[in-house]
């Protein structure tokens, strides 16, 4: 993990908040293949033309070292929400006015 990955966010401001630094970028790609996985599995979409539901359990494959079938993207889901988790915990947060 780098020393100058964080989570900056503002609640006085209208909750916006920054990734910076590698892995707290690592960690929004993450969290973004996650929710795409999940609108896939409840409504059929997908987030643009050039991403499958094959593209996007491949992408959570690299970071979950488990191979998934499009009827287990449940799992893939479950399994990139540890991974958020662990990342967001692991992670500074800076908290600004």
């Amino acid at each position: 993990m780098s020393e100058d990955s964080y989570i900056r966010y503002s609640r006085g401001r209208g909750e916006a908040t920054s990734y910076v630094g590698r892995d707290a970028t690592e960690l929004f790609r993450v969290n973004m293949i996650k929710v795409s996985i999940k609108l896939y599995m409840k409504t059929g979409m997908i987030p643009t033309r050039g991403v499958t539901i094959s593209k996007m359990l491949k992408m959570a494959e690299q970071y979950t070292g488990r191979k998934y079938k499009k009827s287990e993207a449940a799992y893939a889901v479950e399994d990139l929400h540890n991974w958020v988790t662990c990342m967001v915990s692991a992670l500074p947060i800076e908290e600004v006015d």
